[in-house]
């Protein structure tokens, strides 16, 4: 069994922090949790990133524009961002316009039916049709374009990182929005993101190249269902393009209350967000939260980057989005509703700056292999991610390797699986030698499969150890087999410890079905409350 638990508990004494215990067999909670401190600036200049948005969604008067991708201004607006993409990654790069067709004539798409993005276009929540005018008198584009940015490193073959975000807008939450003719001047969604990148590509472009190559890519048509980060990311794919990770920006400039990020991931680009996490909270910047959460949403540029296979992450303000912000795809999406002159956006921008930093830097060192255990993706009889085996069912561990140091250069890597069985005993099972040269930044995956047996009714707990010779790493991944007695198989907590209790998820799994029983107690060990909560297995 799996759940996901939304923690609401109102007291007094939460301002202290809070600890929770899962009990079934009396296991204990481990988590995650980032929160920023006091000591470093963000870098980017968000002076400039607000005359972005200021220039990209009003006119001259200082009245709103539309960025709707069916609106034939569109096409001078991007030729006019290509010409900022320019500009910022200077005589060392380059910037394009990346023409694709439009995938429905207007008034003909419906999200009901239609293929967006490539996606089930129930996942695409945030997609909305519009009406045209009948006739031909208002005419609409069939033509869109992504505009691309693009900076070589130093080692051709090394791979690349694309940083991205989208650039159309949409305003289809006013009643009676009309795509022809009203504005959706989307300053949040998603000039925010828009000006950050190209802010990073500023400043990446004056500094000397990194090791590997960098894209700058704001996307047409994700407000009709990500058609340009779908076309792009399957035409790389198609390619065989080397991608190392995508970060994605969308909506990062709106908190009224707090400066507040979310980075979201999926399991297969965990080990990706750890390294983000890890980065921001090595120098943190002035009062920011940042969490990083595992989620499988999909609609936003990130997803058909997943979907074609790469890693990628997702910063956003708000995942409940709609709630957070009153603007979200309405007309009064103004630069003026940006939060604190965007000291959020340029905190945003600042956190992928510093991991580019970082492994740029540790290009000259020695290689430094990672692996965990949110990076050991499981499959049970080809269900990726499936949450219970039973004895005779295939189980598949594909486990990851992360290197944040020097290049390998096809040095042998010694990979070895082990099973830890239910009393604790370490059994060696198979043991490969890998020679692919894993780069910088680079991640590779290592594939072992075994059938589960009746021994390992509970858990079947499989230990990965990564050895290049001059140090060995480890991380061991527990999956659930179906047996007569229910155990906590894998649970986490995020944040831990609690602050926000809003914003508190507890996720774990179990062997069997079985009621739960969730304890909370405050930093003191004091109980605050319990639930309980009865869920089947899948």
């Amino acid at each position: 069994s799996c759940g996901v638990v939304p923690l609401r508990i109102t007291r007094s004494t939460l301002g202290i922090g809070i600890l929770l215990i899962l009990l079934v067999t009396g296991a204990g909670i481990s988590g995650l949790m980032a929160r920023a401190g006091t000591t470093v600036d963000s870098t980017p200049d968000i002076g400039r990133m607000m005359a972005t948005i200021r220039h990209f969604s009003e006119n001259e008067a200082g009245e709103p524009i539309s960025r709707f991708a069916y609106r034939v201004e569109m096409d001078a607006l991007e030729d006019d961002l290509r010409a900022r993409m320019a500009d910022a990654v200077g005589v060392r790069g380059t910037a394009l316009l990346w023409p694709f067709p439009s995938r429905h004539p207007p008034g003909s798409w419906d999200p009901a039916t239609a293929a967006c993005g490539g996606l089930d276009p129930a996942s695409v929540a945030h997609s909305h049709p519009t009406t045209w005018p009948a006739g031909g008198d208002i005419p609409y584009r069939s033509t869109f374009q992504n505009v691309i940015g693009r900076l070589p490193g130093t080692n051709p073959g090394q791979g690349k990182y694309v940083v991205c975000s989208h650039f159309d807008a949409i305003g289809a939450r006013t009643p009676d929005w009309r795509g022809w003719i009203d504005v959706a001047p989307g300053a949040d969604d998603n000039l925010s993101g828009t000006a950050a990148v190209l802010e990073l590509a500023r400043l990446l472009a004056a500094e000397p190249p990194l090791p590997f190559d960098l894209e700058f890519v704001c996307f047409d048509g994700e407000e009709l269902g990500l058609w340009g980060s779908d076309t792009l990311a399957h035409a790389e794919r198609a390619a065989g393009a080397p991608i190392l990770g995508v970060f994605n920006m969308d909506m990062i400039g709106y908190n009224p209350r707090l400066d507040s990020l979310v980075v979201m991931t999926n399991r297969s680009s965990w080990y990706l967000g750890n390294y983000v996490q890890e980065t921001e909270a090595l120098t943190p910047q002035p009062d920011l939260t940042f969490r990083l959460m595992i989620d499988n949403l999909l609609n936003s540029d990130h997803g058909p980057y997943w979907s074609a296979g790469y890693p990628g992450l997702l910063m956003i303000e708000s995942l409940q989005i709609v709630k957070h912000n009153p603007q979200y795809h309405q007309v009064i999406d103004r630069a003026s509703t940006i939060s604190r002159d965007g000291r959020l956006m340029g905190k945003a921008a600042n956190i992928y700056l510093k991991t580019l930093r970082r492994l740029a830097a540790a290009a000259s060192t020695t290689p430094e292999l990672r692996v965990g255990e949110t990076d050991m993706i499981v499959s049970v009889n080809g269900a990726i991610e499936s949450r219970i085996a039973t004895p005779g069912d295939l189980v598949t561990l594909d486990g990851g390797i992360f290197n944040t140091g020097g290049d390998t250069g096809g040095a042998p890597i010694n990979v070895s699986f082990h099973l830890i069985d239910n009393a604790g005993a370490r059994h060696f099972l198979e043991a490969s030698t890998v020679t692919t040269p894993i780069r910088t930044g680079g991640h590779l995956r290592v594939p072992f499969e075994r059938v589960a047996t009746t021994d390992d009714i509970g858990a079947m707990t499989i230990e990965m150890e990564v050895d290049d010779g001059t140090r060995v790493v480890t991380a061991r991944r527990a999956i659930p087999v179906r047996g007569t007695m229910s155990q906590v198989v894998n649970h986490y907590l995020t944040p831990n410890p609690v602050r926000v209790i809003e914003s508190a998820y507890l996720n774990y799994e179990l062997s069997t079905d079985a009621s739960v029983r969730v304890t909370l107690f405050d930093m003191h060990g004091d109980e605050l409350g319990r639930a309980y909560y009865n869920y089947t297995v899948g």
